[in-house]
């Protein structure tokens, strides 16, 4: 699943990016010649192998194999500008992960294991930590943009499981000296005991 959703966000960014660079008016080398209505109806298939491939999980596990990729497909270093590549692959994850956590409900409540899904945030947050995104930076705005949506699945995690979200913060608790510097962990607190809800 992991690997499969990976190789289509590939394609899609590549195939992307030859669609901005035609639309734009740049000059293409010959092997980058391209039909614009063959890579218009490339990016309608990607997005449906896409979408049947979202829709064939359960959200839990959808969520947390969008987290996955999502950390492995963040830069190590936030100074270098990304690739328009790189760039387009992270809007179209982002946006994935967007759309799949906007339309759960009341109704899916039980569908969703919070405490899991936090787990893999965490993961996400130590391994690429906000803390190092700093004004003047050149893909800013691309980062920001990741991190609003990551704040989304947050505060969707603590609107429809608060409890898990106290259970996943006791067990986090004894690793104190890194929570101190985990700005996802004070971020989790905050929202919790300005929600009366942090115990």
């Amino acid at each position: 699943f992991q690997a499969l959703l990976n190789i289509l966000l590939t394609f899609f960014s590549f195939e992307k990016v030859c669609m901005i660079k035609y639309d734009n008016g740049d000059e293409l080398k010959d092997e980058d010649s391209i039909d614009p209505a063959i890579v218009k109806q490339s990016l309608i298939t990607i997005q449906r192998c896409i979408s049947n491939l979202l829709n064939s999980k359960e959200y839990t596990v959808i969520i947390k194999m969008l987290l996955k990729v999502l950390r492995d497909g963040l830069p190590d270093d936030f100074h270098k500008e990304l690739s328009e590549e790189r760039r387009q692959y992270l809007r179209a994850l982002t946006k994935c992960l967007r759309e799949t956590v906007t339309v759960l409900n009341e109704e899916s409540e039980d569908a969703i294991r919070a405490f899991d899904i936090l787990i893999e945030m965490n993961r996400l947050f130590k391994a690429h930590p906000p803390d190092a995104l700093k004004e003047g930076l050149p893909s800013l705005a691309d980062f920001d943009h990741v991190y609003k949506c990551l704040r989304l699945v947050t505060d969707k995690m603590i609107e429809m499981q608060p409890d898990k979200v106290n259970d996943f913060l006791r067990y986090i608790s004894q690793d104190k000296v890194n929570n101190q510097k985990n700005s996802f962990i004070r971020y989790l607190v905050q929202e919790m005991s300005a929600r009366h809800i942090y115990n």
